[in-house]
Parts: structure tokens; sequence; C-alpha cells
């Protein structure tokens, strides 16, 4: 049937419906508006503690490290001492499930099914280790197949032409499907996500033309016997307009947040992409933050204005067949692929040919500092890709104690002098060296926010931990210095605890000699180059970011261990 074939009032009819339609799908959101660097967060009226947990990218090796860190977190009873954590990629992983997970017949009835119980070093044989892990536990989803749900998702979109599953969407379903799926986060019917149930009620009756329910969210996990949830940082970055891909280079990257009430940058960002052909163009980013729901829909409809002590108000258009999930802002925090597809005419050429598109996340955006600009897709990358630990987001937040988590795949060059010459990508994780003055890695430039003092002072704890055999880690009370593409003021107090992935022979000395073998191996073994796996194909060559039961439960009980062995230092260092 053509329009043309229409008669009168089916065409009347037709002209309505969609005009209903329209009108049904405009939303009052809330809007937190920053002015220059004085940042507006959405979480400020709910007085969260100044203390933070990063946990850092890497895949697989740093989902698994994470939810040992959090056991034992957990076993330490610090969590209600926690305002925030802060993650990315793999850290993502295990944060937004740990923050949001729901009841599911065969998932985890409790954070104590969720996180295991360790058996500790002494306890582990081989057997043990390989046995297959409770589906009812995190760490389960170690083992499953994300290479596999990649391939069903590309398949089912080119079966479809882009009908069932769009290129953009292959990534973040995948992780979706193989993640959050268990923990009853993704598949069925979408749904938005939000902090609790008094938040959703305020978007229920706020945009009653939406005709939502609190049902349509997912909330924050609160349950009488586990522990109360810190506020959730998802960090990703963004790339650029889709219409400008590919980038001559990854200079027009920034940050971006996900958090229960807001998602979006602290800071407005002008970034600029110089074209061969059509020159320099600019496109404008961040300045604050909206609602997670309000994600992928129109730029305001008329001017935003004030309402109430932290906010703006605005109305908006959201699209009728997509919702902002919680997979979405997950998904895209861990594409790390994303950059350098982004950068590469031929493989922009090979996704088009594969997945008959572009499989860089992509999501209708407008900037909160320019809303007169309309909303237009833009291209969205692993937070690794710009800071992998998430501590900035909590240094521009004024957070004042902080946890780094750095569950890396780098060793530490012993050898190196700290103070004496720049370090390398072979001296040490560049995700860390890149924090401090001068110090810069490719396109890693603009993270630099404490002194070279730091890294020397911290870089020597390191040292003296590895020759102490102990688990490595340094403690720091610092000020920042100046950095202004992260709007961060010279001066600013935090202290910091470090606590860096390695082998720790104190802890390896309890193990029984068949796996103390095992690890002798090292990238021959069982255990391919324990701790530090590799972030992809860590030991198949067919399967791209799995782990097996046992590498899983080994890196499990070695980071348990780091924290809940140096459970003096942490609850000396969440002291009030």
């Amino acid at each position: 049937m053509t329009i043309r074939s229409l008669t009168p009032s089916l065409l009347i009819a037709l002209v309505l419906s969609i005009t209903i339609t329209s009108c049904n799908r405009k939303a009052h959101i809330y809007v937190y508006k920053s002015q220059e660097n004085n940042f507006n967060f959405p979480e400020k009226e709910l007085n969260l503690p100044s203390t933070g947990i990063c946990f850092s990218g890497g895949g697989t090796r740093a989902m698994t490290s994470a939810i040992g860190q959090m056991k034992a977190l957990d076993s330490l009873n610090l969590w209600s001492k926690v305002g925030y954590i802060s993650s990315v990629s793999g850290g993502s992983w295990a944060s937004s499930i740990f923050t949001y997970y729901q009841p599911t017949p065969n998932g985890p009835k409790n954070d104590s099914e969720l996180l295991g119980t360790p058996l500790g070093a002494k306890q582990l044989t081989i057997a043990e280790l390989e046995a297959p892990i409770s589906v009812k536990r995190m760490t389960h989803v170690m083992t499953k197949n994300l290479t596999g749900k990649l391939l069903e998702y590309l398949l089912k979109g080119d079966l479809s032409r882009g009908l069932l599953e769009k290129p953009q969407d292959i990534w973040i379903d995948a992780v979706g499907a193989t993640y959050l799926q268990p923990f009853g986060l993704y598949g069925g019917e979408k749904k938005y996500f939000t902090l609790n149930d008094s938040t959703a009620k305020s978007i229920v009756r706020r945009s009653p033309k939406l005709k939502l329910s609190v049902a349509d969210f997912y909330v924050v996990h609160r349950q009488a016997e586990d522990v109360k949830r810190p506020y959730l940082i998802i960090n990703s970055a963004v790339l650029a307009p889709a219409e400008l891909l590919p980038l001559p280079k990854p200079d027009s990257m920034t940050g971006f947040n996900y958090s229960p009430l807001g998602v979006g940058l602290a800071k407005f960002q002008e970034i600029s992409v110089n074209k061969e052909i059509e020159g320099i163009i600019n496109y404008p980013v961040g300045g604050g933050f909206i609602e997670p729901y309000a994600m992928g829909g129109s730029a305001p409809i008329g001017a935003t204005a004030p309402c109430g002590n932290v906010n703006h108000c605005a109305t908006i258009e959201l699209p009728t067949m997509h919702k902002f999930r919680l997979a979405d802002a997950v998904g895209t925090s861990s594409a790390a692929f994303a950059s350098t597809l982004a950068q590469s005419i031929p493989a922009e050429i090979l996704s088009e040919v594969l997945a008959r598109g572009s499989i860089i996340p992509e999501e209708p955006y407008w900037s909160v500092e320019r809303p007169q600009i309309p909303a237009k897709p833009y291209r969205f990358a692993d937070g690794g890709n710009l800071e992998n630990y998430g501590i900035i987001s909590l240094i521009q937040r004024k957070v004042k104690k902080i946890v780094v988590f750095i569950n890396t795949s780098s060793p530490i060059d012993t050898t190196f002098v700290a103070g004496q010459s720049a370090p390398t990508a072979k001296t040490i994780d560049y995700d860390f060296y890149t924090l401090f003055a001068d110090y810069k890695y490719e396109d890693f430039t603009a993270n630099q926010t404490f002194s070279k003092e730091d890294f020397v002072n911290v870089f020597n704890q390191f040292k003296k931990c590895i020759r102490d055999s102990t688990t490595v880690l340094a403690r720091v009370k610092t000020k920042t210095i100046t950095n202004d593409w992260w709007g961060i003021p010279a001066g600013q107090e935090v202290e910091i605890l470090w606590i860096y992935n390695y082998s720790v022979p104190k802890w390896e000395d309890q193990l029984n000699s068949t796996i103390r073998n095992e690890l002798s191996k090292g990238e021959n073994g069982m255990f391919p180059n324990f701790p530090h796996y590799s972030t992809m194909f860590p030991y198949m060559k067919d399967r791209l970011v799995e782990l097996s039961p046992a590498m899983t439960k080994l890196l499990y009980e070695l980071q348990f261990w780091n924290v809940f062995e140096n459970g003096d230092t942490f609850q000396d260092f969440f002291k009030n």
C-alpha cells in the first residue's frame, strides 16, 4: 500500500495516529547544568560519603579481580563507608551487576551467593579449581561464550538486513546477553534504569503521556540482608558524531559518565575534528547531565528552565522504539575496539561488509551546554580508550578518599629508577603513569592530575612491596595539579590507596605443589601468565575474552586475599 492509495479518511487517521504517538513520547526531564568548572552532579543531594572505589578496565581479568575485591570489602564490612563506585570496561561489567542485580529463578538470592565464598589458598586443589562454577555466582559468567554471542548477533543482523539486530547494537547486546542476563538485567521487555522506586515514580509522574510504571525501570539492588550500594559511575568515551567517522586521529575523544541519576559529561568540551576535505569541524559535548532514560531523545523542545535547587527542567521527545538500557551503558563502557575502528577506513569497510554497518556503539546525543543544537547520532567507545581507572570522575566530584584497583595485565620493571627518566609502557601500566605530570603515552595526553613527585612516591612503594613478596599497594595523601581538560583545579586534597594486580609470593607459597608447578609454566600452564591474564584470547585462540573455571577461581582467590590480608590498612583508610 502507498500513500496515494489511502482514502482521505484513512490518511487523516494515519496523520492523527502519528501525531498522537508523537505527543505521547514527550518527556519532562531533569537537566543538571554546569557553569564552566563549577560542576553540577545529579547525586549532589544524596549527601554521599566522600569516599570511592575504582575498578579498572581489563575485560574478564578485571571483572574477576573486581568480584574478589568486592567480596573482601564485604567481609571487612566496609561497603557502608563507600560513597561511590567508579568503573571502566570489565570493571563496569562487575560493578553494574553488583549495583543492580535482580532476583531470577536460577540466579543469586543475596550477596553471599552473588559474590561467593573463597576457600583460601591452602584449601585449593586442581580438581576444585577445574570444577564448574555455580550459576548463582557472578564469576560464572567469566566462562560464558561471549564470542558465540557476538557471532549469533552478527548473523541475526545479516539475515534480517539490520531489522532484528542493528550493527551498532551487536557488541552491546552480546555483552548484555552474556554478562547481564543471568542476573535479571537484560532480555525480555526492555527497561530503563534509575536510582530507586522514588526516582522512578518521579519520572512516571512528570511524564504521564509516556504511560510508564515503576516496573519499566531497573532500580539499584536493595535487600535487607545485603549491603547498601554505593553510587555507581560507569565511564565511557565520546568519539564524535557518526557522520565524521573515520577520524584522522583520536584527539577528539572525551569522557562520558553513566550513573543512576544522570548521563553526560561534567565539563563542556568543544571538540574539533580536522577532516581532509571539509576542514575543521567543531561539535559540542558535555556541560552537564540528563536523566538516563532521556538518553537517545531529542534536544529540548523550547528552553530549559530552573526547577529546584540543583537542576533545570526540559521537555524532549523520546524515540518510539528505543530505550536507553543498562546494557547500552555497560556495553559502551567496554567497547575497546571502537577507537581503532573509528580511525581506520579499511576496518570500517570490513564492518560494513560483515555487519551491514558500523559496529561502533551509537546513540543520539545533545550537549547540555548547547541545547539549541539538535541531537544527532554520536559514536561511543570504551572508557579505557581515554582513562582506564575511573579515578578522574571521582576527582571531578572532589571525593576525598579513593581506592584504585589497577587490575592490569602489565608487570612492573623493578629495575626502573623513578625520577631519573620518564617511564614507558615497559615500566608499568601506561594508564597509571600518564596520570602524573609530563608523562605521556601515545594518545594519553590529557590525564595528568598529580605531580612527578607523587609518581616517584607510589612507584617506590610498589617496588618495596614486590621486594617483600606481598600485595603491591601504596597509600598517599596528595594534592592535584591543574588539569584544564578535565576541569580539575590545583591544590585539591585527596588520599589514594593504589592496589596493583601482581603476583604475590607470600600467597602463592600457601598453594599446593601441583598448583605452584602449573604457575611456574607461565603462558604454557593452566593459568597463562597469572595473574596478568591477557585481555584478549587469554587462553583459547577461538575465544575472545573467556576464562576457564580454574583461571577464574585462582584469580578471584588472590584478589580477595590481597584486600582481606590487608584489612587493617583498609579499615584505617576508611576511618572517619
